[in-house]
Protein backbone atom coordinates (compact mmCIF):
# COMPACT_ATOMS: atom_id res chain seq x y z
CA UNK A 1 0.00 0.00 0.00
CA UNK A 2 3.15 2.33 0.59
CA UNK A 3 4.72 1.91 -2.89
CA UNK A 4 1.18 2.37 -4.51
CA UNK A 5 0.96 5.47 -2.15
CA UNK A 6 3.92 6.54 -3.41
CA UNK A 7 3.63 6.03 -7.46
CA UNK A 8 0.25 7.91 -7.08
CA UNK A 9 -0.23 10.20 -4.28
CA UNK A 10 -3.83 10.96 -5.88
CA UNK A 11 -7.01 9.11 -7.32
CA UNK A 12 -7.04 12.27 -9.64
CA UNK A 13 -4.00 13.73 -11.63
CA UNK A 14 -4.24 17.38 -13.73
CA UNK A 15 -1.11 17.38 -14.44
CA UNK A 16 -0.65 14.30 -17.59
CA UNK A 17 -1.74 14.24 -20.66
CA UNK A 18 -2.73 10.81 -22.80
CA UNK A 19 -3.74 10.64 -26.39
CA UNK A 20 -4.90 7.17 -27.01
CA UNK A 21 -6.31 5.61 -30.77
CA UNK A 22 -8.38 2.18 -30.20
CA UNK A 23 -8.89 -0.36 -33.43
CA UNK A 24 -11.65 -2.88 -33.04
CA UNK A 25 -11.66 -5.59 -35.99
CA UNK A 26 -13.86 -8.16 -35.73
CA UNK A 27 -12.09 -11.71 -36.86
CA UNK A 28 -14.21 -14.29 -39.28
CA UNK A 29 -16.73 -11.61 -39.79
CA UNK A 30 -15.79 -11.48 -43.53
CA UNK A 31 -18.55 -12.89 -44.72
CA UNK A 32 -20.74 -10.64 -43.04
CA UNK A 33 -19.75 -7.47 -45.43
CA UNK A 34 -20.65 -10.10 -48.73
CA UNK A 35 -23.82 -10.93 -46.87
CA UNK A 36 -24.99 -7.29 -46.08
CA UNK A 37 -23.53 -6.44 -49.72
CA UNK A 38 -26.09 -9.04 -51.36
CA UNK A 39 -28.79 -7.90 -48.83
CA UNK A 40 -28.45 -4.60 -50.46
CA UNK A 41 -28.45 -5.73 -53.81
CA UNK A 42 -31.77 -7.71 -53.34
CA UNK A 43 -33.07 -4.55 -51.93
CA UNK A 44 -32.38 -2.93 -55.11
CA UNK A 45 -33.63 -5.56 -57.34
CA UNK A 46 -37.02 -5.80 -55.29
CA UNK A 47 -37.55 -1.68 -55.57
CA UNK A 48 -36.59 -2.10 -59.52
CA UNK A 49 -39.30 -5.49 -59.59
CA UNK A 50 -41.91 -3.14 -57.79
CA UNK A 51 -41.01 -0.64 -61.32
CA UNK A 52 -41.12 -3.22 -63.21
CA UNK A 53 -44.92 -4.40 -62.05
CA UNK A 54 -46.00 -1.06 -61.96
CA UNK A 55 -45.10 -0.26 -65.71
CA UNK A 56 -46.68 -3.83 -66.76
CA UNK A 57 -49.60 -2.48 -65.03
CA UNK A 58 -50.17 0.40 -66.96
CA UNK A 59 -49.23 -1.05 -70.35
CA UNK A 60 -51.63 -4.05 -69.76
CA UNK A 61 -54.40 -0.64 -69.20
CA UNK A 62 -53.18 0.92 -71.72
CA UNK A 63 -53.39 -2.17 -74.22
CA UNK A 64 -56.57 -2.95 -72.88
CA UNK A 65 -57.92 0.83 -73.37
CA UNK A 66 -56.76 0.96 -76.87
CA UNK A 67 -58.44 -1.98 -77.97
CA UNK A 68 -61.64 -0.79 -76.46
CA UNK A 69 -61.14 2.10 -78.36
CA UNK A 70 -60.53 0.61 -81.36
CA UNK A 71 -63.31 -1.32 -81.14
CA UNK A 72 -66.12 0.80 -80.34
CA UNK A 73 -64.93 2.50 -83.30
CA UNK A 74 -65.02 -0.15 -85.45
CA UNK A 75 -68.77 -1.19 -84.01
CA UNK A 76 -69.94 2.45 -84.66
CA UNK A 77 -68.58 2.22 -88.48
CA UNK A 78 -70.34 -1.02 -88.84
CA UNK A 79 -73.64 0.38 -87.54
CA UNK A 80 -73.32 3.15 -90.43
CA UNK A 81 -75.36 1.08 -92.83
CA UNK A 82 -77.90 0.05 -90.19
CA UNK A 83 -78.21 3.77 -88.92
CA UNK A 84 -78.67 4.76 -92.48
CA UNK A 85 -81.47 2.25 -93.07
CA UNK A 86 -83.22 3.04 -89.55
CA UNK A 87 -83.57 6.73 -90.63
CA UNK A 88 -84.72 5.90 -94.11
CA UNK A 89 -87.17 3.29 -92.44
CA UNK A 90 -88.34 6.17 -90.05
CA UNK A 91 -88.84 8.19 -92.81
CA UNK A 92 -90.59 5.67 -94.96
CA UNK A 93 -93.07 4.85 -91.95
CA UNK A 94 -94.29 8.63 -91.91
CA UNK A 95 -94.67 8.98 -95.74
CA UNK A 96 -96.62 5.75 -95.76
CA UNK A 97 -98.41 6.75 -92.75
CA UNK A 98 -99.69 10.22 -94.19
CA UNK A 99 -101.19 8.71 -97.45
CA UNK A 100 -103.06 5.29 -95.82
CA UNK A 101 -101.01 2.55 -96.84
CA UNK A 102 -100.05 1.35 -93.14
CA UNK A 103 -101.82 1.52 -90.12
CA UNK A 104 -100.72 3.75 -86.69
CA UNK A 105 -99.48 0.85 -85.41
CA UNK A 106 -97.18 -0.55 -88.05
CA UNK A 107 -95.86 2.74 -88.35
CA UNK A 108 -95.52 3.02 -84.40
CA UNK A 109 -93.45 -0.34 -84.70
CA UNK A 110 -91.16 0.72 -87.61
CA UNK A 111 -90.36 3.63 -85.98
CA UNK A 112 -89.70 2.19 -82.74
CA UNK A 113 -87.31 -0.38 -84.20
CA UNK A 114 -85.73 2.67 -86.27
CA UNK A 115 -85.09 4.75 -83.03
CA UNK A 116 -83.68 1.15 -81.16
CA UNK A 117 -81.19 1.46 -83.47
CA UNK A 118 -80.14 5.10 -83.43
CA UNK A 119 -80.04 4.38 -79.45
CA UNK A 120 -77.64 1.76 -79.92
CA UNK A 121 -75.44 4.31 -81.56
CA UNK A 122 -76.03 6.79 -78.93
CA UNK A 123 -74.60 4.42 -76.80
CA UNK A 124 -71.46 3.47 -78.55
CA UNK A 125 -70.95 7.04 -78.68
CA UNK A 126 -70.80 7.87 -74.94
CA UNK A 127 -68.65 4.62 -74.60
CA UNK A 128 -65.73 5.87 -76.79
CA UNK A 129 -65.57 8.92 -75.28
CA UNK A 130 -65.40 7.32 -71.96
CA UNK A 131 -62.99 4.71 -73.42
CA UNK A 132 -61.22 7.63 -74.82
CA UNK A 133 -60.74 9.99 -72.08
CA UNK A 134 -59.17 6.83 -69.97
CA UNK A 135 -56.88 6.25 -72.79
CA UNK A 136 -55.73 9.74 -72.67
CA UNK A 137 -55.24 9.70 -69.63
CA UNK A 138 -52.71 6.69 -69.81
CA UNK A 139 -50.60 8.23 -72.43
CA UNK A 140 -50.93 11.93 -70.84
CA UNK A 141 -52.63 13.01 -73.86
CA UNK A 142 -53.70 16.33 -72.62
CA UNK A 143 -55.36 17.89 -76.25
CA UNK A 144 -58.90 17.53 -76.87
CA UNK A 145 -58.12 16.48 -80.19
CA UNK A 146 -60.26 13.00 -81.11
CA UNK A 147 -57.44 9.71 -80.83
CA UNK A 148 -57.12 7.84 -84.10
CA UNK A 149 -56.39 4.27 -83.13
CA UNK A 150 -55.41 1.56 -85.44
CA UNK A 151 -54.94 -2.04 -85.43
CA UNK A 152 -52.37 -4.19 -87.76
CA UNK A 153 -53.89 -7.64 -87.71
CA UNK A 154 -51.34 -9.24 -89.89
CA UNK A 155 -48.25 -8.39 -88.31
CA UNK A 156 -46.01 -11.09 -87.47
CA UNK A 157 -43.58 -9.25 -84.82
CA UNK A 158 -45.14 -10.87 -81.92
CA UNK A 159 -43.88 -13.98 -80.25
CA UNK A 160 -46.08 -16.91 -79.38
CA UNK A 161 -46.02 -18.06 -75.60
CA UNK A 162 -43.63 -20.75 -76.13
CA UNK A 163 -40.86 -18.27 -77.49
CA UNK A 164 -41.61 -15.95 -74.45
CA UNK A 165 -38.35 -15.65 -72.42
CA UNK A 166 -39.19 -14.41 -68.10
CA UNK A 167 -37.05 -11.37 -68.78
CA UNK A 168 -38.56 -9.27 -65.91
CA UNK A 169 -37.08 -9.76 -62.61
CA UNK A 170 -38.78 -12.85 -60.11
CA UNK A 171 -40.11 -10.90 -57.08
CA UNK A 172 -40.82 -14.15 -55.18
CA UNK A 173 -37.37 -15.27 -56.01
CA UNK A 174 -35.85 -12.09 -54.51
CA UNK A 175 -38.09 -12.57 -51.49
CA UNK A 176 -36.46 -15.86 -50.84
CA UNK A 177 -33.15 -14.43 -51.62
CA UNK A 178 -33.57 -12.11 -48.95
CA UNK A 179 -35.16 -14.51 -46.38
CA UNK A 180 -32.30 -16.61 -47.28
CA UNK A 181 -29.63 -13.97 -46.48
CA UNK A 182 -31.61 -12.87 -43.41
CA UNK A 183 -31.66 -16.54 -41.79
CA UNK A 184 -27.69 -16.64 -42.87
CA UNK A 185 -27.26 -13.16 -40.79
CA UNK A 186 -28.67 -14.95 -37.75
CA UNK A 187 -27.11 -17.96 -37.53
CA UNK A 188 -23.64 -16.02 -37.98
CA UNK A 189 -25.32 -14.30 -34.82
CA UNK A 190 -24.83 -17.07 -33.35
CA UNK A 191 -21.31 -18.43 -34.00
CA UNK A 192 -18.69 -17.39 -31.45
CA UNK A 193 -17.70 -14.23 -31.94
CA UNK A 194 -13.94 -13.14 -31.53
CA UNK A 195 -12.98 -9.25 -31.33
CA UNK A 196 -9.83 -7.95 -31.52
CA UNK A 197 -8.83 -4.59 -29.86
CA UNK A 198 -5.70 -2.95 -30.64
CA UNK A 199 -5.05 0.31 -28.79
CA UNK A 200 -1.82 2.67 -29.22
CA UNK A 201 -1.07 6.17 -27.84
CA UNK A 202 1.50 8.73 -26.10
CA UNK A 203 1.42 10.08 -22.95
CA UNK A 204 3.32 12.74 -21.07
CA UNK A 205 3.73 13.64 -17.16
CA UNK A 206 4.84 16.75 -15.61
CA UNK A 207 7.72 16.32 -15.64
CA UNK A 208 7.45 17.02 -19.76
CA UNK A 209 8.66 13.41 -20.52
CA UNK A 210 6.59 11.39 -23.13
CA UNK A 211 6.67 7.77 -23.02
CA UNK A 212 4.23 5.86 -25.82
CA UNK A 213 1.33 2.87 -24.62
CA UNK A 214 0.15 0.85 -26.80
CA UNK A 215 -1.30 -2.86 -25.81
CA UNK A 216 -4.05 -5.44 -27.64
CA UNK A 217 -6.90 -7.08 -26.09
CA UNK A 218 -8.74 -10.09 -27.52
CA UNK A 219 -12.81 -10.74 -26.27
CA UNK A 220 -14.45 -13.81 -26.82
CA UNK A 221 -18.54 -13.85 -26.80
CA UNK A 222 -20.79 -16.90 -26.93
CA UNK A 223 -23.87 -15.42 -28.54
CA UNK A 224 -25.28 -19.11 -28.94
CA UNK A 225 -26.93 -18.91 -25.40
CA UNK A 226 -29.09 -16.07 -26.26
CA UNK A 227 -32.42 -16.83 -26.25
CA UNK A 228 -33.55 -13.71 -28.17
CA UNK A 229 -31.32 -14.99 -30.77
CA UNK A 230 -32.53 -18.59 -30.75
CA UNK A 231 -36.23 -17.47 -31.59
CA UNK A 232 -35.62 -15.04 -34.23
CA UNK A 233 -33.26 -18.08 -35.98
CA UNK A 234 -36.38 -20.01 -35.57
CA UNK A 235 -38.67 -16.64 -37.10
CA UNK A 236 -35.82 -16.83 -40.06
CA UNK A 237 -36.52 -20.24 -41.00
CA UNK A 238 -40.34 -20.04 -41.39
CA UNK A 239 -39.99 -16.84 -42.94
CA UNK A 240 -37.43 -18.72 -45.83
CA UNK A 241 -39.88 -21.86 -45.92
CA UNK A 242 -42.88 -19.43 -46.32
CA UNK A 243 -40.87 -17.87 -49.28
CA UNK A 244 -39.75 -20.84 -50.85
CA UNK A 245 -43.53 -21.78 -51.00
CA UNK A 246 -44.65 -18.21 -52.69
CA UNK A 247 -41.75 -18.74 -55.09
CA UNK A 248 -42.95 -22.30 -56.11
CA UNK A 249 -46.36 -21.52 -56.36
CA UNK A 250 -45.43 -18.26 -58.72
CA UNK A 251 -43.98 -20.54 -61.02
CA UNK A 252 -46.69 -22.81 -60.90
CA UNK A 253 -49.43 -19.79 -61.41
CA UNK A 254 -46.44 -18.57 -64.15
CA UNK A 255 -46.92 -21.86 -66.06
CA UNK A 256 -50.28 -21.85 -65.77
CA UNK A 257 -51.22 -18.21 -67.25
CA UNK A 258 -48.46 -19.31 -70.09
CA UNK A 259 -50.67 -22.71 -70.97
CA UNK A 260 -53.92 -20.49 -70.55
CA UNK A 261 -52.34 -17.62 -73.03
CA UNK A 262 -51.64 -20.87 -75.47
CA UNK A 263 -55.26 -22.34 -75.05
CA UNK A 264 -56.63 -18.57 -75.61
CA UNK A 265 -55.18 -18.00 -78.88
CA UNK A 266 -55.75 -21.17 -80.29
CA UNK A 267 -59.51 -20.47 -79.45
CA UNK A 268 -59.41 -17.33 -80.22
CA UNK A 269 -58.26 -18.40 -84.04
CA UNK A 270 -61.08 -21.03 -84.48
CA UNK A 271 -63.38 -18.23 -83.21
CA UNK A 272 -62.23 -15.71 -86.14
CA UNK A 273 -62.54 -19.05 -88.47
CA UNK A 274 -66.15 -19.82 -87.32
CA UNK A 275 -67.76 -15.89 -87.31
CA UNK A 276 -66.07 -15.26 -90.62
CA UNK A 277 -68.31 -17.96 -91.56
CA UNK A 278 -71.51 -16.25 -89.98
CA UNK A 279 -70.50 -12.93 -90.85
CA UNK A 280 -70.35 -14.72 -94.68
CA UNK A 281 -74.21 -16.15 -94.14
CA UNK A 282 -75.51 -12.73 -92.77
CA UNK A 283 -74.02 -11.05 -95.55
CA UNK A 284 -76.02 -13.54 -97.92
CA UNK A 285 -78.84 -13.06 -96.12
CA UNK A 286 -79.06 -9.04 -96.27
CA UNK A 287 -78.52 -9.57 -99.79
CA UNK A 288 -81.67 -12.02 -100.10
CA UNK A 289 -83.76 -10.11 -98.16
CA UNK A 290 -83.00 -6.88 -100.09
CA UNK A 291 -83.72 -8.56 -103.44
CA UNK A 292 -87.27 -9.88 -101.86
CA UNK A 293 -87.64 -6.21 -100.57
CA UNK A 294 -87.28 -4.83 -104.29
CA UNK A 295 -90.18 -7.94 -105.40
CA UNK A 296 -92.59 -6.03 -102.76
CA UNK A 297 -92.23 -9.72 -100.58
CA UNK A 298 -90.63 -8.59 -97.72
CA UNK A 299 -90.58 -5.56 -95.74
CA UNK A 300 -88.26 -2.74 -95.22
CA UNK A 301 -88.19 -3.72 -91.22
CA UNK A 302 -87.34 -6.95 -92.43
CA UNK A 303 -84.29 -5.52 -94.66
CA UNK A 304 -82.84 -3.05 -91.12
CA UNK A 305 -83.31 -6.23 -89.25
CA UNK A 306 -80.56 -8.16 -91.47
CA UNK A 307 -78.37 -5.74 -91.71
CA UNK A 308 -78.27 -5.20 -87.64
CA UNK A 309 -77.92 -8.65 -88.02
CA UNK A 310 -75.07 -8.25 -89.88
CA UNK A 311 -73.39 -5.26 -87.88
CA UNK A 312 -73.35 -7.59 -84.77
CA UNK A 313 -71.92 -10.68 -86.60
CA UNK A 314 -68.91 -8.34 -88.06
CA UNK A 315 -68.90 -6.39 -84.18
CA UNK A 316 -68.02 -9.53 -83.03
CA UNK A 317 -65.80 -10.71 -85.49
CA UNK A 318 -63.88 -7.73 -84.98
CA UNK A 319 -64.55 -7.97 -81.48
CA UNK A 320 -62.50 -11.42 -81.69
CA UNK A 321 -59.56 -10.43 -83.97
CA UNK A 322 -58.77 -7.11 -81.21
CA UNK A 323 -58.97 -10.28 -78.67
CA UNK A 324 -56.41 -11.86 -80.51
CA UNK A 325 -53.98 -8.90 -81.07
CA UNK A 326 -54.31 -8.12 -76.95
CA UNK A 327 -53.14 -11.81 -76.54
CA UNK A 328 -50.25 -11.36 -78.63
CA UNK A 329 -49.37 -7.82 -77.56
CA UNK A 330 -49.26 -8.92 -74.09
CA UNK A 331 -47.29 -12.33 -75.31
CA UNK A 332 -44.83 -9.96 -76.50
CA UNK A 333 -44.44 -7.30 -73.56
CA UNK A 334 -40.76 -6.09 -73.96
Amino acid sequence: METFSNLSPGAVRYDAMTAIVAVDYPLFERAASLRRSESAKTDALLYQQRAVDEADAVYRATVEAYAQLYLTTQHIELMADSIARARQLRERAKSLLEIGQISNLTAAQWQDQALAIEAQLLDLDLQRVEVETRLKLLIGDTTSEPLEVAIDFVSDSYRTPTEITKESLDRAALYEQRSRLTLDEVRAQRRPQVLVSAFAGVANDATDESFGIYGLRMSLTLPSLNSAIARSLSAAELELEEASRARAEAARQLRERETLRTLSLAAAEKRIEVLGRATFVAKQRQESIARLVAAGARTESDLLDAAAELAKRESDLAGARVERWKLQRLASRP
